[in-house]
């Protein structure tokens, strides 16, 4: 109850125990304290803050509900020693009270301020000095529910990302004669570049690298619903063109208007090093020999766009190069140290220098991507594939 109150203690509990400690509750708390008692004459200062649909204030340990009818009403209240509390108050604090309601630009309840032990009705000066600080107040209790609505959506986001982390591969993965090292770093708490791959049968690999447009949870749930299809249907024997058909069908009804992925799909024979791959508007995807190159297949739309799109797969040999790299465009357009953007050139040079195996080749390259863009912030997800062979001698 409030009948016997530490000086503040109510207020710097109840403020704390929404801010978490954060510079705005005790910018409050040293205002309310320098003003209230020096400038009001009050004994006590008090917040009652909303949480759910009661609002509770705090002394020591103990904590008093009261209704958000209590204190519904259009401040602000003074109540002398002869006036009918409020029933929620009835017997807490000792009248000559002063109850101003919080509310948001709104409308909505928030809590209230009271100041407890007034030596009489306030003129009108000290009345709008308690206005003013209950105003403050107001601000930071607002401030307290943005905060709170902030982290609980980062904390869905961050469940979004741990969802669609857990169905990422391994970083490393080695067959017979191939291994393969990924890196996905998301610019946000959850990331709109996603890969995969995974061995079909006793001679294929299957894998893509896919970049929604956009960042955040959103296009995170659409390329893993990606990711989805395409397992299914390359699972299910189909060809790697006609199951990139389908996921286009089945994302142009998932993903609305103007929503797009761009992706870069790839099924290889280890045996004969045969590769069919199909590009669906991603075109940051290099094979590895002495010179760096480009696929030079067609370009398709990127998924999701439209209706009907029919994807073919383009065939190519890997017998004579070392593998195959895969990079989104969070690479590429990062600003370098210079100001000017890292770019596909850079790109190729560093993938000259290839380690001994896929992760040696990765690690090399982002290395020198980070040399060259620091300390530019990452604005974009920044997601790579490398495909090697085990021996520079596999045939």
């Amino acid at each position: 109850m409030f009948t016997q109150p530490h000086k503040y203690k109510p207020l710097q509990k109840a403020l704390e125990s929404l801010h978490g400690q954060n510079g705005s509750a005790q910018g409050t708390l040293k205002i309310l304290e320098q003003s209230s008692n020096r400038s009001l004459g009050c004994q006590d200062v008090y917040i009652l803050v909303r949480d759910g649909e009661v609002l509770r204030g705090t002394i020591d340990e103990e904590i008093e509900e009261f209704p958000l009818s209590a204190f519904d009403f259009e401040g602000p209240r003074f109540l002398d020693q002869d006036a009918e509390a409020p029933d929620a108050l009835e017997g807490t604090v000792n009248k000559n009270l002063l109850i101003i309601p919080l509310r948001s630009p709104r409308g909505d309840l928030l809590g209230a301020f009271l100041s407890a032990d007034l030596p009489g009705p306030l003129d009108q000066q000290r009345l709008e000095l308690a206005q003013s600080l209950a105003h403050v107040a107001c601000i930071s209790l607002r401030e307290v529910e943005q905060a709170k609505r902030q982290a609980e959506l980062r904390g869905q986001m961050r469940e979004v990302w741990e969802v669609s982390n857990s169905l990422l591969p391994k970083p490393d993965r080695c067959w017979k004669n191939y291994d393969c090292c990924s890196l996905l770093i998301p610019s946000q708490t959850a990331a709109g570049d996603c890969l995969d791959y995974f061995q079909v049968d006793s001679d294929h690999l299957a894998f893509f690298v896919a970049d929604a447009a956009g960042k955040g949870a959103g296009p995170c749930l659409q390329v893993s619903t990606c990711r989805a299809y395409f397992r299914a249907l390359i699972a299910a024997g189909h060809s790697l063109g006609f199951a990139v058909t389908q996921v286009n069908e089945l994302l142009y009804r998932d993903l609305g208007e103007s929503r797009f992925i761009t992706a870069w799909f790839g099924y290889l024979n280890e045996r004969t090093h045969q590769l069919l791959y199909v590009n669906a508007g991603h075109s940051l995807a290099f094979k590895l020999n002495g010179e760096i190159d480009y696929f030079q297949g067609e370009v398709s739309l990127p998924l999701g766009l439209f209706q009907d799109t029919t994807y073919e797969a383009e065939i190519v040999s890997l017998a004579d190069t070392r593998g195959l790299a895969i990079f989104t465009d969070g690479w590429t357009e990062r600003k370098t140290a210079d100001g000017d953007m890292y770019g596909a050139r850079r790109l190729m040079k560093a993938l000259r220098d290839a380690g001994k195996n896929s992760r040696e080749t990765l690690e090399k390259v982002f290395q020198r991507f980070e040399v060259d863009c620091h300390p530019t912030p990452k604005d974009d997800d920044i997601s790579a594939l490398v495909l090697q062979k085990l021996s520079p001698n596999a045939s």
